[in-house]
């Protein structure tokens, strides 16, 4: 399953409603861990860019706090890269 990009107010930050793309994702991730605990068989999922906050705030319980905002506009940022063995 794969949980794509886009422009969506998955949850309002003030009353809490949920976007319809939500709610079903919501119940498409539901019924996989269903599948995976009564079953053992895992149906993997994937979420690209706002896929992946979606994700994101489903593992959370729907926590809203998730949600807030990251202005990272014209900055360069350092990255600090480390390896497992190195």
């Amino acid at each position: 399953m794969l949980f794509t990009g886009g422009n969506l107010t998955l949850v309002d930050k003030e009353s809490g409603e949920q976007h319809p793309y939500y709610r079903t994702a919501k119940k498409i991730v539901d019924y996989c861990i269903k599948l995976k605990d009564t079953t053992g068989f895992e149906f993997p999922i994937l979420g690209v860019c706002q896929g992946f906050e979606l994700l994101g705030i489903v593992a959370a319980g729907n926590s809203k706090s998730l949600l807030k905002n990251n202005p990272i506009y014209n900055q360069r940022l350092q990255v600090g890269w480390s390896f497992p063995n190195d």
